[in-house]
């Protein structure tokens, strides 16, 4: 599904300035060099909102790079394995904004926590940056390894020139799934299949007796055993040439 701002349900979630994301997709932000991060509880769509913020960035002409964190931290690993690490930042010089998803879900060691304090820096001022993340930042050391320092240069570098984008609301996902639950179990209420049964049996009257008139039958007699059957009908004809 792709993710734009016409899909996303802002009513599920009023906390949420619409005006304010709407301004920002207009992607002002992005000359300015300044940077973005929502923060919430996973399923809130953080993501969402961000993909769709870059898409209309690469509309207007910007040039947009995602990365998850694990990925961003991942590929640094592997451009320093390869002696590559020159090239990989020359790519990110290119773009005019960067999004970081999900950081906080996965902690680093000491060197992810490096790799990425060396990411944020570079782009300090440099490039606009889009993060999200579900951790207040006042717990944003545990991200790396621990180190307090660390943390505060990275959020002293990311914040100087920030929109910070609070999501307070239960998970997309989660109230989905419960509705499609209360659904289920408004369905397989026993007095749901009564209701069904006691309407097929009516259809299957009607039908029976026109049927009856039809073929000219002595007699017809139907019966069904319970609210619960799913059988609904079970009838029979003196006339032997009418089965169903």
């Amino acid at each position: 599904m792709t993710k734009e701002l016409s899909g996303f349900d802002f009513k599920s979630i009023p906390q949420i300035n619409k005006k304010q994301i709407i301004d920002l997709s207009m992607c002002g932000f992005i000359d300015k060099r300044s940077n973005v991060v929502f923060t919430g509880p996973p399923g809130v769509g953080k993501s969402h909102l961000t993909i769709a913020i870059g898409r209309e960035a690469c509309r207007r002409g910007y040039k947009v790079k995602f990365f998850t964190a694990a990925e961003l931290v991942n590929t640094y690993i592997e451009a320093r394995a390869e002696k590559t690490v020159l090239r990989l930042e020359g790519h990110i010089k290119k773009c005019d904004m960067i999004i970081v998803d999900e950081l906080g879900y996965v902690p680093f060691d000491r060197i992810g926590a490096e790799h990425l304090f060396g990411f944020f820096s570079q782009c300090y001022e440099q490039k606009s940056l889009m993060v999200t993340t579900n951790l207040p930042f006042v717990d944003w050391p545990q991200i790396f390894g621990d180190d307090e320092r660390l943390a505060g240069a990275l959020l002293d570098r990311l914040t100087h020139h920030v929109h910070v984008i609070e999501i307070i609301a239960k998970s997309f996902r989660l109230n989905t799934s419960l509705k499609n639950n209360k659904r289920a179990e408004k369905v397989n209420h026993p007095n749901n299949w009564k209701k069904l049964h006691v309407d097929s049996v009516r259809i299957g009257v009607i039908l029976l007796t026109k049927v009856a008139q039809n073929s000219m039958l002595n007699w017809l007699y139907f019966e069904y055993s319970s609210p619960t059957d799913l059988g609904f009908l079970d009838f029979h004809c003196q006339n032997s040439h009418f089965f169903y």
